[in-house]
């Protein structure tokens, strides 16, 4: 499948992202990874994401920083939050920086792939 669907992936967890990427990948998405906001931003200097996956507890700088100032740069990005931090003020902060989805871990990539799939599904109807 080539939905045209730009992802990155970032997660400092060295297992948990090669499995992420590894079953994004599969389900033919174009996916690429990052452990940090400086590895990140390295990758979005060359490419246009329409997608990030993003861990809230990262080192450096958080997902919730990472998602307000993605999100402000481009408003059309789609951020899915996938973290450990399960609370309800925990969602409403993810939400508040610019989370579309907010997952829980342990997450199965049955349910990550949905997600992304409903977003692909929204693009597609876009264009």
């Amino acid at each position: 499948m080539d939905t045209g669907l730009k992802i990155a992936l970032v997660e400092d967890n060295d297992d948990l992202r090669d499995l992420l990427f590894r079953d994004i990948s599969r389900a033919g998405y174009a996916v690429q990874s990052a452990c940090c906001s400086d590895d990140l931003d390295d990758l979005a200097a060359s490419t246009s994401f329409d997608m990030l996956i993003l861990d809230i507890n990262l080192p450096g700088e958080n997902g919730l920083n990472i998602a307000r100032r993605y999100k402000q740069a481009n408003p059309d990005i789609y951020i899915v939050m996938l973290t450990a931090r399960v609370g309800t003020e925990d969602k409403i902060a993810g939400y508040g920086s610019g989370a579309d989805i907010y997952l829980t871990k342990p997450v199965s990539s049955a349910e990550l792939l949905a997600a992304i799939g409903s977003v692909a599904r929204r693009l597609l109807k876009q264009s």
